[in-house]
């Protein structure tokens, strides 16, 4: 008995060329990684 099992299954043409669902693109781990450690310095008037 063979069972169809969805991970088994090939990718939608939509997912066949997303670099995203298989490959670490790199950059953009790194942009996040600094938005989140970058701290906003309060606006001081003079």
């Amino acid at each position: 008995l063979l069972l169809k099992l969805p991970f088994l299954d090939y990718p939608s043409d939509s997912q066949c060329y997303e670099d995203q669902i298989y490959w670490e693109v790199p950059g953009e781990h790194e942009d996040k990684a600094q938005e989140l450690l970058r701290v906003e310095e309060p606006e001081t008037q003079a």
